[in-house]
């Protein structure tokens, strides 16, 4: 990160205990991407890109623990992806959190 900083690829900044990690302004667009993806590998990073670059940590931690608990139980119940998600974080996100990342990521 610290790299990407002095290459002037990103900046970042602490808030409390989160980062809040942002790309320069005037780095942007195919400026980001290798010559070398096929279409496809372009259209899919621009639109993961798209989707979660604005999200806080505390919404991507939100999301990838949601998206652990999915893929780690076999049952894939809503019910059962909440438990999960608050066996591993506890009481920081409340149930209707975990439901918008479970429709957000169109899981289950």
């Amino acid at each position: 990160m610290t790299k990407l900083n002095g290459e002037g690829i990103l900046s970042y900044s602490y808030e409390g205990n989160s980062h809040l990690i942002c790309l320069k302004e005037d780095i942007a667009g195919d400026d980001l991407f290798s010559p070398d993806l096929t279409d496809a590998e372009y259209t899919d990073i621009k639109e993961i890109l798209d989707k979660f670059s604005k999200k806080s940590p505390s919404e991507l931690e939100l999301l990838t623990t949601t998206h652990y608990a999915f893929i780690s139980l076999q049952d894939k119940s809503h019910n059962s992806i909440i438990a999960g998600v608050q066996k591993i974080k506890g009481t920081k996100f409340s149930k209707a959190q975990i439901k918008n990342a479970i429709h957000e990521l169109e899981i289950a």
